[in-house]
């Protein structure tokens, strides 16, 4: 089932926290380079104090103390943007229009107007689009009402200088507010392949539990219909039954017949798409066909030997079946993943127990990528937890492998015991 994401929108309480919030560092970058705008930041910044003091001093005619005072506020406002970026805003575009006001100059001063871009670049890329468009409308409106601050500014504009630091404020709130959105695409991004992932680490645990339910069925239901058989049969074999003894076999026939109705609708809704109810039904295998298994292994050229310790006996079905997909499944893997190995089955059966060992040496050839997730260690996984047993699985230092399950086989029968 596809289901609608969509992507979560700030509310009020989250804009201002973001608003006084630093700088996080950058998550993919290495270590050594994480705080790496936040370096910047800071040389920017010194730099800007550096080349500013003097440029204050000697064309705005500031005194020395001024001037360092003034260059140094516009360089701490710039700082102060990594840790809050809208009192940094607040305060370096006060301090334009006073320092502008002061100095009689109908435009920014030039290491002011660096300042408030950088510090506008940075609140761009915190704050949500819509209040880093307002705080770029205020600032390009305090810079248009310059010429005309009051008493002491020059009536006539520089409009070139003017469209020039609209232009460098618009283009550090455009490429804020780009890298802002990219940052959130990559973070929605991260957050569909996880959904994604979990999505597919469901289904293919459904899948394999409803392979084993189709599984188990087959065996349930031959079971089922064995009991029907005979209670049928019972009744034409006695002789002058008591009838009490019919109605108990007919109820057992009857529920038996019912049991089995129930297992077939269960089957149908676990069944493919698409497929009829005159799908043939084939014997699931046991342990009985482990050798005609080995045997395809071995035609492939794979050197495989098998070991059988304890008393070997039949086992209820469904441990049957379970073994069986179980070293079916650890075969394959191991010639998939360990091209040239040699392996090895090991069934061990003692009083209550299945013990089933495969283990492969380590691979000759180089395997080849198989695409997409394996349901192999999943599938025994699931087969084992089923019965109640546990799996175990041990990767050597040589790069052998090997997978153990351990089985509930039930108490060995009385005429098999030693």
């Amino acid at each position: 089932m596809e289901r609608d994401v969509a992507m979560p929108q700030p509310n009020a309480r989250e804009s201002l926290a973001s608003a006084v919030a630093p700088l996080p560092a950058l998550a993919r970058a290495p270590r050594t380079l994480r705080y790496l705008p936040h370096v910047l930041t800071v040389a920017a910044a010194v730099l800007l104090f550096l080349a500013g003091w003097p440029e204050l001093e000697n064309f705005y005619h500031l005194g020395p103390a001024a001037a360092a005072v003034v260059a140094a506020a516009d360089a701490a406002a710039l700082v102060l943007a990594l840790y809050a970026p809208l009192p940094a805003w607040l305060v370096s575009l006060a301090l334009c229009a006073v320092t502008a006001t002061q100095l009689h100059v109908t435009q920014w001063p030039w290491p002011a107007m660096l300042a408030h871009a950088g510090v506008l670049l940075l609140l761009s890329l915190r704050l949500p689009a819509r209040l880093a468009l307002l705080a770029w409308a205020l600032t390009a409106t305090v810079t248009v009402a310059l010429p005309t601050a009051g008493p002491g500014v020059p009536e006539s504009p520089h409009h070139t200088y003017r469209n020039v630091a609209l232009g460098i404020f618009t283009a550090a709130t455009v490429a804020g507010a780009l890298l802002r959105s990219r940052r959130e695409a990559h973070a929605e991004a991260l957050r569909q392949a996880a959904a994604t992932a979990d999505e597919r680490a469901r289904r293919t645990v459904l899948e394999v539990r409803t392979r084993i339910a189709r599984e188990l069925h087959d065996v349930i239901a031959h079971h089922m219909s064995v009991i029907s058989i005979q209670a049928y049969a019972a009744t034409r074999q006695l002789k002058d039954p008591p009838p009490e003894l019919l109605d108990n076999l007919a109820a057992i026939r009857g529920g038996a017949v019912e049991a089995l109705g129930e297992l077939r609708r269960v089957l149908a809704l676990l069944r493919a798409e698409g497929a009829d109810d005159e799908t043939p039904y084939t014997p699931q295998p046991t342990l009985a066909q482990l050798d005609l298994l080995t045997d395809t292994v071995r035609a492939s050229g794979t050197t495989l030997t098998t070991e059988t310790t304890g008393t070997r006996r039949p086992l209820p079905p469904g441990v049957e079946l379970s073994a069986y997909r179980i070293v079916q499944e650890a075969l394959g893997n191991a010639l998939r993943h360990a091209p040239g190995a040699a392996l090895h089955v090991r069934l061990d059966y003692t009083i209550d127990t299945l013990t089933i060992q495969i283990a492969n040496t380590a691979p000759i050839h180089p395997a080849r990528p198989v695409p997409g997730a394996g349901h192999g260690l999943l599938g025994m996984r699931e087969r084992t937890a089923m019965l109640g047993g546990r799996l175990t699985t041990q990767l050597g230092p040589d790069g052998s492998f090997t997978v153990t399950a351990v089985l509930p086989a039930g108490p060995v029968p009385y005429r098999n015991q030693k």
